[in-house]
């Protein structure tokens, strides 16, 4: 199920108009995003990925601070082989926006 939800985060926040910010809903749960047991499931990391890109889509300024953990995420997607596609979908993300 939450996979769902997962996805349906990130087609609103990629849905949304750009330079409007994230609005504190979104921030307020990009740093839950981060903790490594929802990354654990690998049934979530396909919408978790396409959350965080939407995320840095839309807010890399605002995130900057948090790089360090999105490289995190993309160094634990990187160890398994059924993620690593997922890992470098994230960081091309970041390149191209931070």
């Amino acid at each position: 199920f939450t996979p769902y939800v997962f996805q349906i985060l990130a087609q609103l926040l990629e849905y949304r108009p750009t330079g409007s910010g994230l609005g504190t809903a979104y921030q307020a749960l990009f740093s839950p995003l981060l903790t490594p047991g929802l990354w654990d499931k690998r049934g979530n990391v396909p919408a978790l990925s396409r959350l965080m890109q939407a995320y840095i889509r839309k807010a890399a300024p605002e995130l900057v601070g948090q790089l360090n953990q999105i490289l995190g995420v993309f160094q634990k997607l990187l160890l398994s082989r059924a993620t690593e596609a997922n890992a470098f979908d994230l960081l091309s993300s970041a390149i191209l926006h931070f």
